[in-house]
């Protein structure tokens, strides 16, 4: 397929906002600063419109007044740069929600990808190069934490492949919360539509802490 080289200029529209509140029983306010992005707009090198879209709702930390969450990166591994805009700060899960927008050579348009958006709703997501493969994790507090692998095939998401990690502690009179004495290790692949359990065994965790952030 040939690749069309274009040079686009990306625009977001929004608000910077300032929130003050009281502090409970204190005669003393806190503020929080963030960003609400709800237009993005894509206009060709001459000024010409390309495309736009709108009902955008993101609340988010300011990255930087000139890139507010927005990021440039080959998201299906087809050579071209995809965008990807932050929504909202995620939670306990470690999750980090974003919009996506790919860009399709057949339509020379760039295109949302709601896979992606519905992944990270639920996870920290990941470009791995090396593999040409995504990767997203998330944790459930300090006792598990979960791995999925997709590929792009023929345009969509496949899952791969799941592992799941379980933390085990059994010396109870000494316990400390960031350690186990091992891990239950569940491997899941999709066989016929469904999420299926291949292999089931446990590690020795060998001290090592329970609490795995993905990298940042």
């Amino acid at each position: 397929m040939k690749k069309i080289e274009k040079r686009y200029i990306i625009h977001t529209k929004g608000n910077k906002v300032l929130e003050y509140d009281l502090k409970t029983n204190e005669p003393v306010y806190w503020t929080r600063d963030f960003i609400k992005i709800f237009k993005l707009t894509i206009t060709a090198a001459d000024g010409s419109l390309k495309q736009e879209f709108t009902d955008l709702n993101t609340e988010n930390h300011l990255v930087s007044e000139t890139s507010p969450g927005l990021s440039f990166d080959d998201w299906n591994f087809d050579g071209c740069l995809d965008i990807s805009l932050w929504k909202y700060i995620g939670g306990t899960l470690g999750n980090v929600p974003h919009y996506y927008w790919l860009w399709d050579n057949d339509t020379g348009m760039f295109v949302a990808n709601e896979d992606l958006e519905r992944i990270s709703e639920g996870s920290h997501l990941e470009i791995d190069k090396e593999n040409k493969r995504l990767t997203s994790y998330c944790k459930d507090g300090v006792w598990a934490n979960y791995t999925d692998y997709y590929e792009f095939r023929n345009g969509k998401v496949e899952l791969i492949k799941g592992v799941e990690r379980y933390f085990d502690v059994t010396r109870w009179e000494e316990y400390d919360e960031s350690y186990a004495d091992r891990i239950l290790i569940r491997i899941l692949e999709p066989i016929d539509g469904e999420r299926v359990l291949t292999q089931e065994y446990f590690v020795d965790a060998d001290s090592k802490m329970i609490h795995h952030d993905p990298p940042q």
